[in-house]
């Protein structure tokens, strides 16, 4: 209690807005940073900006779209640079902004922003592998690098494909950080909890369940290849929806497998922490991705990981000493799915609380908001 008072008071000057591009129901670190961080430093932070390059300006009341989630400022890209600009031109000298940018393409608001007011700072996230980003993102993440006070990135791992120019600039300034991605563990822990004898439980009907928007970056298609190869697994519970569903429906009925799958579309979050406990397997085949942290819910409620060969699932597989699969190779994944479910009942349970216990160890929350704070506070600091 101390220590939040001690960071309330540093940063009782500022404010901090977070701009994203939408509100997702899985843990998105900007639904974590907003809901955990206003508990610990009152009256600092603005809800979250979801930033269209169209559309009408309004207040989202919607707790069918994440659990506790009350409030979001919806408006166009345009309305909310003006916005902004307002703002901070109104604000007294002594007072500064925090702009928190999570979406490359939102880097103009925060920098034209700055431009108005220098006292505005821009925190930067780097949510995925710089790599694979489009043109025109990577052209946005050139200004936010060398605009930012910080460039914090979700992971380790996606530090390596920054490029070499970018990072130098960054760690000459002792900008560059990672701050690897958190789950909420005491809702975690709760969950576990409530089950019998305080234990995963044995699923003796093979499940799997994949958490993941329809994107070709979460290689799709492969998926369902898996499935139609592989005779254990009885059931797949797909959590998302995207640009591919309709894709993916076709590959469904073509390969014959609407009797096994489930697309499940976007769910509140508790809704998707109930299918996380009753499966047996969790699938991610991603080409690409930050630091998943579905990826780290599932492994937390007992869910077996499957995950494919890329440096975000390689950070964590090495955490928990576990594996991580290519996908030009279907037949490893298939030989993995198989020796899992060949395990009896008291080696499979061992192995998921071994897993479960390392994640909710390493990737807890309140560490990582912890640590966005301290940027915060840093920053509060070299502005006095």
């Amino acid at each position: 209690m101390n220590e939040d008072v001690s960071i309330n008071q540093n940063l009782s000057s500022v404010k901090i807005i977070h701009l994203v591009r939408s509100i997702e129901v899985s843990s998105m670190i900007w639904n974590e940073l907003y809901f955990h961080s206003r508990l610990r430093i009152f009256g600092v932070l603005y809800p979250p900006v979801v930033v269209h390059f169209f559309g009408r300006t309004e207040i989202n009341d919607t707790p069918h779209v994440k659990d506790g989630f009350k409030k979001y400022f919806s408006t166009s890209f345009f309305r909310v640079l003006c916005l902004l600009s307002k703002l901070v031109r109104r604000r007294r000298y002594d007072e500064q902004m925090i702009i928190h940018v999570h979406n490359p393409v939102l880097a103009p608001i925060a920098v034209l922003t700055k431009w108005v007011n220098s006292r505005v700072s821009i925190v930067a996230n780097l949510h995925s592998d710089w790599k694979y980003m489009r043109f025109h993102q990577k052209l946005c993440l050139y200004l936010l690098a060398y605009t930012s006070s910080y460039f914090i990135t979700v992971s380790t791992a996606i530090q390596e494909n920054i490029p070499k120019n970018v990072k130098d600039s960054l760690e000459k300034r002792n900008a560059l950080i990672a701050i690897p991605n958190g789950i909420p563990t005491i809702n975690v822990l709760n969950g576990i909890k409530s089950r019998a004898d305080d234990q995963l439980p044995v699923v003796k009907r093979e499940g799997a369940i994949v958490v993941a928007r329809m994107v070709p970056a979460k290689n799709c298609l492969f998926i369902f290849d898996l499935l139609k190869q592989s005779n254990v697994i009885e059931r797949l519970e797909w959590y998302g929806d995207g640009p591919m569903r309709k894709e993916i429906e076709k590959k469904i009925i073509d390969e014959g497998l609407e009797q096994k799958v489930l697309l499940r579309g976007t769910q509140p979050r508790s809704v998707v922490y109930k299918a996380m406990m009753r499966s047996s397997l969790y699938i991610s085949a991603s080409n690409w991705e930050g630091l998943g942290v579905a990826n780290l819910e599932a492994i937390a409620f007992g869910s077996y990981p499957l995950m494919s060969n890329i440096p975000a699932h390689n950070e964590i597989a090495k955490k928990i000493c576990h594996f991580t699969l290519d996908t030009d190779k279907p037949d490893e994944w298939i030989k993995a799915i198989h020796d899992f479910c060949a395990l009896n009942d008291e080696q499979k349970m061992k192995l998921r609380q071994k897993f479960s216990n390392t994640v909710k160890r390493y990737y807890d929350i309140d560490s990582m908001i912890h640590s966005y704070i301290n940027v915060y506070q840093r920053i509060a600091n070299n502005k006095l």
